[in-house]
């Protein structure tokens, strides 16, 4: 294993192992896709209303599941704030943002 925070290189024994990757968004270059503090992705009832401009407002609707803060633009995943971090439940996730696309289609 090694510590991020200071380099630091070792090894334990173990009995099994659960390898969790992305526990941190690399989120920063979605400079407009509104995100919490931690660089997790707001999606549907997660965005605040005050939070939503011009463009939602003539809509007339609010972001459908998995709908991030831009119209038509979906988060699904690790990367999505309140996600449980399994591919399983993104998997279902994905399916479900599709479900919402095509709402958008009809």
């Amino acid at each position: 294993m090694t510590n991020r925070s200071t380099g630091a290189r070792g090894t334990f024994d173990c009995a099994a192992l659960f390898c969790f990757i992305g526990a941190k968004p690399d989120t920063s270059w979605l400079a407009q896709i509104i995100t919490d503090a931690n660089g997790f992705i707001l999606t549907d009832t997660d965005i605040a209303s005050d939070d939503l401009g011009p463009t939602w407002q003539s809509l007339a609707r609010r972001p459908l599941p998995f709908e991030t803060s831009i119209p038509g633009v979906f988060a699904v995943g690790d990367v999505r704030k309140g996600s449980m971090k399994r591919i399983a439940a993104a998997t279902g996730e994905g399916a479900s943002a599709v479900a919402s696309v095509h709402i958008l289609r009809d």
